[in-house]
């Protein structure tokens, strides 16, 4: 998980140098620049959902009172 918010913490950087380097209008205008601007937003958000998706799942687990990961055969828990 850190490593995804490392992740999230460059691809926020980098929109933020992107955004500085070019204009709005220039970005409307340019369809491979908000191709750039979608792809660097939708990765992020990404990052974010699933951050919140996998805290839901701790959450839950600990209101069930099983502290331990749910022993789930496929998916984010696949041993």
């Amino acid at each position: 998980m850190l490593e995804r918010l490392s992740i999230l913490e460059r691809n926020i950087s980098e929109l933020e140098k992107f955004r500085s380097k070019n204009e709005l209008a220039e970005i409307k205008n340019d369809l491979q620049l908000q191709w750039i601007m979608r792809y660097g937003l939708f990765e992020s958000i990404q990052i974010v959902i699933d951050g919140h998706l996998l805290f839901e799942i701790f959450l839950i687990c600990v209101l069930l009172g099983n502290h331990g990961l749910p022993q789930i055969k496929h998916g984010l828990f696949a041993e």
